[in-house]
């Protein structure tokens, strides 16, 4: 019950969070006042889970704790998007990706030993992890307020059609012209953002003649049937794709100790180390993924590490020994980190600008929904045929996916978007 709370919140709660923070005009932002409200929460309930002494106490801090992820996970991961350019967003999500890699290596490798004499020290950690991440992000970027939403909410209404949002696939981008290029300095506003600063909380002329009925339907509810609607074909295919190849690589790690154990004869330290070679090169090829992402298209190259993960599921099913399993999961490891890099950013091609919080919740809830998908299934499947046939749920599971990327469409990312002056997220 306490474990599955985690993808229960991710998955009920996460899009409606996210898709909230798309409406929400503070001084600080729309994505920050959810993190300010939801990390110290967070952090509150990891440093009380290991130091109740009831199952009450435990259930309600591990709700408390889940509540505080769910209000900072869906703006958390919509925030990379509000301040990075367009052509850059693959290269920053293999940095943030790589980052999040070493924090896993931290809490299995320092953390983990370290609570054999103290047990309370990885809850503490990740508490203070946690306020300082927070500490980080108030102290080093600032929002452009709410002037990118608005500017692209206008700017999709005007290219869409009656009675739908526009995709990104929808308008012509144009460059600024020379007029406005010329504001931007330092101090100023990217030149793109500059003709709709206003005071926060104002509305532009055209929200303030939108009648209470159309403006009802930007609550979220209202919102997720617009947005969804307006790119329902490639919507449909990232989801099923993401949720497919989350839930074969997340079976296998949630049950490889067993495997190891079971197929190549190893003790359950032998086997923890063993998948550590995954680690080490998804953790090496994050970064250089996203780099390769936004020179030579992101979609080729989810493609191409869907494939090789593919491969990687095919080869896994015939090695036994261990030393050849951990070339094949070397190979597994950089694939995989091809390609969940490069899916964030190739959604983001795909969706209504105006709405990146909710569909950054609804890929969460995606990608929590496969991991609670994926253990019964592997157990199903090893229950019937043993461990000989533990990799083919993953291999059914990656050629779904494959399947889908082939389908897929993606117009091509736009470099229009550049702004001189200041970068994305500083002052001004």
């Amino acid at each position: 019950l306490i474990m599955v709370l985690d993808n229960a919140f991710a998955i009920a709660l996460v899009p409606y969070v996210a898709a909230l923070s798309d409406r929400t005009w503070t001084r600080w932002g729309r994505r920050t006042p959810f993190l300010v409200a939801g990390m110290p929460l967070t952090a509150l309930g990891l440093a009380l889970v290991a130091r109740t002494t009831s199952f009450g106490a435990l259930l309600a801090v591990t709700v408390a704790m889940n509540l505080g992820l769910a209000l900072s996970a869906g703006p958390l991961l919509a925030l990379m998007p509000d301040v990075t350019p367009e052509e850059r967003r693959a290269r920053a999500n293999g940095l943030i990706t790589a980052l999040a890699g070493c924090g896993a290596l931290v809490a299995f490798f320092v953390l983990a030993p370290a609570a054999r004499g103290r047990p309370l020290l990885p809850f503490d950690a990740g508490a203070l992890a946690a306020l300082g991440a927070l500490a980080v992000i108030l102290a080093t970027i600032r929002e452009p307020r709410d002037a990118v939403y608005r500017v692209q909410l206008s700017s999709g209404r005007a290219a869409a059609r009656p009675g739908r949002m526009a995709c990104p696939q929808d308008a012509v981008q144009r460059a600024p012209d020379a007029s406005s290029r010329a504001t931007a300095g330092p101090g100023n506003a990217p030149y793109h953002l500059q003709a709709v600063r206003r005071a926060p909380g104002s509305l532009a002329p055209a929200e303030r003649a939108q009648p209470a009925r159309q403006r009802a339907r930007w609550l979220p509810g209202g919102v997720a049937r617009e947005a969804v609607g307006a790119c329902t074909r490639p919507v449909v295919l990232l989801g099923v794709l993401g949720l497919c190849a989350v839930a074969a690589v997340n079976g296998v790690q949630n049950m490889f100790t067993r495997y190891g154990v079971h197929r190549l004869g190893l003790d359950p330290a032998g086997a923890a180390t063993l998948l550590g070679f995954f680690v080490l090169t998804f953790i090496a090829g994050a970064v250089p993924a996203g780099l390769a992402g936004d020179r030579l298209g992101r979609l080729r190259l989810l493609r191409l590490g869907l494939a090789g993960t593919l491969g990687a599921f095919l080869l896994a099913q015939g090695v036994r020994g261990p030393a050849p399993f951990a070339a094949v999961l070397l190979l597994g490891g950089l694939a995989w980190a091809v390609f969940l890099v490069n899916a964030y950013p190739v959604l983001l091609q795909v969706i209504p600008p105006a709405h990146v919080g909710l569909f950054s919740g609804l890929w969460g809830a995606t990608s929590a929904l496969g991991g609670l998908l994926a253990p019964p299934i592997y157990g199903w499947v090893v229950d019937q045929w043993g461990f000989d046939a533990f990799f083919l749920p993953g291999i059914v599971f990656m050629i779904v996916a494959m399947t889908c990327s082939l389908a897929l469409r993606v117009a091509p990312a736009s470099s229009s978007a550049r702004a001189p002056g200041p970068p994305y997220g500083r002052p001004y």
